[in-house]
């Protein structure tokens, strides 16, 4: 079943993504950040 989305949730969400970017704009260099990275290529999936 498709999810309807209203113009408030779709504007809410675009803010939190760009909020997501600005912020891995300021640590996207940091060791923990790079980690998480890497985790995500090799980590095991069920």
């Amino acid at each position: 079943m498709a999810k309807v989305w209203t113009r408030t949730e779709v504007l809410d969400l675009i803010r939190q993504v760009d909020s997501v970017f600005v912020t891995w704009r300021t640590i996207r260099n940091e060791r923990i950040a790079r980690d998480f990275l890497a985790t995500l290529l090799v980590k095991k999936r069920d």
